[in-house]
C-alpha cells in the first residue's frame, strides 16, 4: 500500500516540477545541467518514475522565485492530504 502512495507522491511531485520548469522556460536538458542530473533522469522525475534527490530539490528551489517555490510546496501538500491522510497513516 505504501508503495502505491509513494508512486502517487512521486507522480504529483514530478508534475509540479515539470510545471515549474516550463514556467521558467527551460528544457529538461537545461534543468538537468543546472542540477547536475542527466536530462533522461529529469524526464523520469517529471513522469514520477524516479524520485528527485533532496539536494536537487533544494537546488531547484534556489533557482525559482519565492512565489513558485511556495506554489510548488502548497500544491504538493494539498495533493498529499488528499491521499487518505498519507502522512498521518503511513509515515
Amino acid at each position: 500500500m505504501r508503495t502505491s502512495q509513494e508512486n502517487k507522491f512521486k507522480s504529483q511531485l514530478g508534475f509540479e516540477i515539470r510545471a515549474i520548469r516550463e514556467k521558467m522556460g527551460i528544457t529538461q536538458e537545461q534543468l538537468g545541467a543546472s542540477l547536475r542530473l542527466d536530462s533522461a533522469y529529469i524526464s523520469k522525475i517529471e513522469r514520477g518514475i524516479k524520485p528527485i534527490p533532496l539536494q536537487s530539490l533544494f537546488e531547484l528551489f534556489s533557482f525559482c522565485d519565492e512565489e513558485s517555490v511556495n506554489e510548488l510546496i502548497i500544491n504538493i501538500i494539498d495533493k498529499v492530504k488528499n491521499y487518505d491522510s498519507y502522512i498521518g497513516k503511513n509515515w
